[in-house]
């Protein structure tokens, strides 16, 4: 199949080599084009060091990105390209960083620091240099380390998450000897800052081949996300399922959509079980208050990983919800979806959540657990398009009004919670007459 890079990526290369230079498109780019999708990024290598690669791109809006170690953003038709001179690096620092970089003359150079093969090959727009086997590697869909895979994973603890998650979105198999270096090395990842982990993580539970990737290296996963370790053989017995916590959590992870999210919603909505399980006389299982214990668990996980406070309590307010059997009464699904706002979006994320639970069970009552969530979700999205559905903000009275009256304080805000609340159950109509009629009730 015939390659071709973006105008942009061949522009650049136009570009440096007009001025004298070699260039290169490199890396994850190339790889893509080999697999027949869009890069999303374009990087380039050159032999042009920092400042000559801004004096060719002098009539385009640079960005220094990381002049140290040699990299300059350049923008070309407001596409983004690193541009990046071949470069060694040193000692590395805590397994992460390298102390510092030397700029080399030539690409092989360069590509020998990569971390794996599928990476470590370039384009100059006519012809691929491969001198590791890496366009063999992405034909056969194999992740190899270049060179000795203890020395990449010592360099860079991160290659470790990153081999996952080429498991997980590309859907490769390990070769042995790196994988074997990956559970060898797992420990580093330790050493890795969490922010970092996120960002993989939520990279690898967004791929297709997730589930597979999540049961054969959990236990590598568990050192960089340690709270899982606690779903680890856990068995279930109870005729609702089938399969022991970690296993079914993994399951549900690929019964929803993927959104990073939500599948890490998934990951963490049982994982207060262990904590609470119980065992009756008759050798049944149960976990009752396990989402609570979940909140509790996911909600340290989520401060270590650097989740952002509007994501972290978003996945929180699922997890919480997920074992909340609103469907067995219409006052009580009325109130649930008061409490949240009557936010559709979170309606239609509880429901994914529900039934990606539902089909990570067991067979038993499957079919009428089903009928009976899609008939929530129906009902539900009627009534969040109904009248009925207010929140205080749509309420054609306000708190000045109640003051006007003789409401004040807290009564105020009782008094419009109460409102809402008849209107939700039909007993009252968003009529500025008839709230005003309600409210001096109150007084």
């Amino acid at each position: 199949m015939k390659i071709v890079l973006s105008e942009e990526a061949k522009k650049a290369i136009q570009i440096l080599r007009e001025n004298g230079y070699c260039a290169y498109a490199v890396g994850g780019c190339v790889r893509d084009l080999i697999l027949g999708s869009t890069p999303k990024d374009w990087d380039i290598t050159t032999d042009a060091c920092p400042d000559e690669i801004k004096t060719a791109f002098s009539e385009y809006k640079t960005f220094d990105t990381g002049i140290l170690h040699g990299t300059v953003t350049v923008f070309i038709n407001g596409v983004p390209l690193e541009v990046t001179t071949y470069r060694q690096e040193n000692e590395y620092i805590l397994h992460r960083s390298p102390e510092k970089v030397r700029f080399v003359k030539t690409v092989e150079e360069d590509l020998m620091r990569r971390d794996f093969t599928i990476n470590a090959l370039c384009f100059d727009g006519e012809s691929i240099l491969d001198p590791f086997g890496g366009e063999e590697d992405i034909k056969n869909g194999v992740i190899r380390a270049v060179g000795k895979p203890d020395k990449r994973f010592c360099e860079d603890a991160l290659r470790i998450m990153r081999a996952l998650r080429f498991c997980s979105c590309l859907g490769f198999e390990i070769e042995k000897e790196t994988e074997k270096s990956i559970f060898k090395n797992r420990w580093l990842l330790r050493y890795i800052s969490r922010e970092r982990i996120r960002d993989e993580l939520f990279k690898t539970l967004s791929g297709d081949f997730c589930e597979r990737v999540l049961i054969k290296y959990k236990e590598i996963i568990a050192v960089a996300v340690p709270e899982i370790r606690q779903m680890f053989g856990v068995s279930q017995n109870t005729p609702h399922h089938m399969y022991d916590v970690y296993t079914h959590t993994v399951k549900s992870i690929s019964n929803i959509e993927k959104k990073p999210l939500l599948r890490l919603t998934m990951l963490f909505h049982d994982i207060g079980k262990t904590s609470v399980k119980r065992i009756d006389r008759y050798g049944v299982t149960h976990f009752k208050t396990h989402p609570k214990e979940s909140v509790k668990i996911a909600g340290r996980a989520f401060s270590s990983l650097r989740l952002s406070n509007e994501d972290a309590k978003y996945a929180l307010s699922l997890i919480e919800e997920h074992d909340n059997r609103v469907e067995k009464n219409e006052k009580q699904m009325r109130r649930f979806l008061k409490k949240h706002g009557y936010d559709k979006e979170f309606f239609e994320d509880y429901m994914r959540v529900r039934f990606a639970d539902t089909l990570a069970q067991s067979e038993y009552m499957r079919k009428e657990k089903l009928t009976a969530l899609r008939d929530l979700k129906k009902r539900g999205e009627e009534f969040l398009c109904s009248e009925l559905a207010v929140k205080q903000g749509d309420l054609l009275i306000n708190g000045n009004d109640l003051l006007s009256l003789g409401i004040s304080g807290k009564d105020i805000g009782d008094t419009l919670d109460e409102m809402t609340t008849k209107i939700s159950e039909g007993k009252l109509k968003n009529k500025r007459e008839e709230l005003i009629r309600f409210a001096k009730t109150k007084k």
